[in-house]
């Protein structure tokens, strides 16, 4: 669900360490509650036909557009992304732990899925040569990026973490937060890190980050 209290609203776009900020937060001393959503046709909001997650998932990961404006348009809202590498990565590899999980997550990727991380790879980028990651981040964040309050990196966490709680005018326990131990943390498992499994060549990387070129200019330019 998003993430919501008096003060702001939380998205959680997919693998960028939303689980890991919602239980940093509830154990930080923030309490909060589900999100206002739309729900088939209103009265008052008849051009509002939310019949389902654009790309299918549970309402954990809802976006704005699906949320009702007293939620969407009063509070401060932020979210979490990732470099699109490590983006890929971490999902491909939950992709792999999640049978022996028992999980049943469907997501737009399932199907391109291989057991070589390389093809993989390849069959997302030759589908979706705009760049797929670009597109469920302008879900979230608009055409420009810039439709929410504030965008953190997954790569720094803690401290973007601190820092939207901070502008959003929250009272909080930081120290719970920096240190709060890390969670699904997929890619990161010894049985990838100890492989070559999530090794691609240079030239694929390259690729990837020109295709996805929207999220390294938007947020990793500097």
């Amino acid at each position: 669900m998003a993430f919501r209290t008096s003060k702001f609203i939380y998205y959680h776009i997919p693998k960028t360490g939303g689980t890991w900020a919602k239980n940093a937060m509830l154990k930080a001393g923030i309490v909060y509650v589900r999100a206002k959503y739309y729900y088939g046709t209103s009265l008052n909001h008849p051009e509002k036909l939310i019949t389902a997650h654009k790309l299918g998932l549970k309402r954990e990961h809802e976006t704005p557009v699906g949320v009702l404006d007293e939620d969407r348009h009063k509070l401060f809202s932020f979210t979490f992304v990732r470099s699109p590498l490590a983006w890929y990565k971490s999902f491909w590899a939950h992709r792999k732990i999640a049978p022996r999980l028992g999980a049943t997550h469907r997501f737009a990727l399932d199907w391109l899925m291989d057991e070589n991380f390389e093809k993989f790879m390849i069959n997302v980028l030759e589908k979706y040569p705009e760049g797929f990651l670009t597109k469920v981040y302008q879900l979230y964040l608009g055409e420009r990026g810039d439709d929410l309050g504030y965008v953190g990196r997954q790569e720094n966490l803690r401290e973007d973490l601190i820092t939207a709680l901070n502008l959003a005018g929250e009272k909080f326990n930081k120290m719970i937060i920096r240190s709060e131990k890390k969670r699904n943390v997929f890619a990161g498992n010894d049985f990838f890190k100890n492989s070559d499994l999530l090794k691609i060549s240079d030239e694929l990387v390259k690729y990837l980050e020109e295709k996805e070129g929207w999220i390294m200019d938007t947020f990793y330019s500097i």
